[in-house]
């Protein structure tokens, strides 16, 4: 959601009709979509980290953070990053698409 590139891809994404498309039309601002989905994102991969500084803050911070995506409805929110993880292959799709494109 930083590069333009990827802005691309989540729009991409946001543009078809998968699942995530689905319901991220339903339950997100139409403003500011890409950088909720953004966040969202971002929360999904650095979870795949296989290492994390932890401490009561910062997992609060986490815990907080996981709950709040730019106004989308917190009952929302848990079936919106599931979603998106079953269509992370659709975004990664989209981003193979996006470089290739760029580099022609």
């Amino acid at each position: 959601m930083h590069v333009r590139e990827g802005n691309q891809a989540i729009a991409q994404l946001l543009k078809g009709s998968g699942k995530f498309a689905k319901w991220a039309a339903k339950f997100t601002y139409a403003r500011g979509r890409g950088r909720t989905v953004g966040n969202m994102l971002f929360s999904i991969e650095s979870g795949l980290v296989d290492r994390r500084l932890r401490w009561d803050a910062a997992d609060r911070l986490r815990s907080m953070g996981d709950d709040c995506f730019g106004g989308v409805d917190p009952m929302a929110v848990a079936d919106g990053l599931e979603v998106l993880r079953e269509d992370l292959p659709t975004l990664n799709e989209a981003r193979r698409h996006v470089v290739a494109s760029n580099f022609r």
